[in-house]
């Protein structure tokens, strides 16, 4: 996973998640989750601008991906999530996230908001699902959005 939404592969975009959600005042109402996966894509599939940055679940396991059991999968697997949510378990959840980012605790990035990129290390996600950083002074900062590169 890379932050906040990239679905990461051999570091590659294999897909992407969007969340939109809607409150009354400050109680949340209701959440909407939207998941795309490159499924059985070849890199002759995907615009010559992006094909060194997108990859496939075909290009993955070397052979076609059964669309049918990765479906079942991920609903199994995403319910899992939604039960453990709804029990109140956020700290898992972010836990789970930090385990499965494309970033580690103190790897380089570049961050870029409004002006030029700066740069920070990374830290991890935060209980609110917030990025934190650490700036080369050590003051961890929290970013809610931001367009983040890793440095190589």
């Amino acid at each position: 996973l890379r932050w906040p939404n990239d679905i990461v592969f051999d570091g590659r975009k294999l897909g992407g998640i969007l969340c939109e959600s809607a409150t009354a005042g400050c109680v949340p109402e209701l959440a909407v989750v939207g998941i795309g996966v490159n499924m059985n894509h070849g890199p002759e599939d995907f615009p010559s601008d992006i094909r060194g940055a997108a990859t496939s679940i075909r290009a993955a396991l070397g052979r076609p991906a059964d669309r049918a059991g990765f479906l079942d999968a991920l609903l199994a697997a995403f319910d899992c999530r939604l039960d453990s949510l709804s029990r109140g378990d956020l700290d898992g959840l972010v836990r789970a996230f930090n385990d499965l980012s494309a970033l580690r605790p103190g790897d380089p990035v570049l961050v870029s908001t409004d002006g030029p990129a700066r740069g920070f290390f990374y830290k991890g996600i935060g209980p609110d699902g917030a990025l934190l950083l650490r700036d080369p002074a050590g003051v961890l900062r929290r970013f809610l959005s931001a367009d983040v590169r890793k440095v190589l």
